[in-house]
């Protein structure tokens, strides 16, 4: 009988910068994997997911928020 896969997702937001975006951003990845790595975790990959955040009418209109989109990247690992 083999045994069942687990899987977990984390939520991955990377501090970005304008000097180094990609690099910074692939050092942070690097170590969310490597810490879950340690734990015996196989880093799967990366996924985007898009929604819209709702907006809210405020009171009588005063304070209301408009929609707006947001997109989150959520790293998937097994063992």
């Amino acid at each position: 009988m083999e045994a069942a896969v687990e899987y977990r997702a984390v939520g991955f937001d990377p501090g970005m910068s304008r000097d180094n975006s990609a690099g910074g951003a692939a050092t942070q990845l690097e170590a969310l994997i490597s810490v879950h790595a340690a734990e015996g975790w196989e880093f799967l990959g990366l996924q985007n997911h898009s929604s819209v955040v709702p907006g809210s009418n405020g009171c009588f209109g005063i304070g209301a928020t408009s929609p707006y989109d947001v997109t989150i990247s959520i790293a998937v690992f097994y063992k």
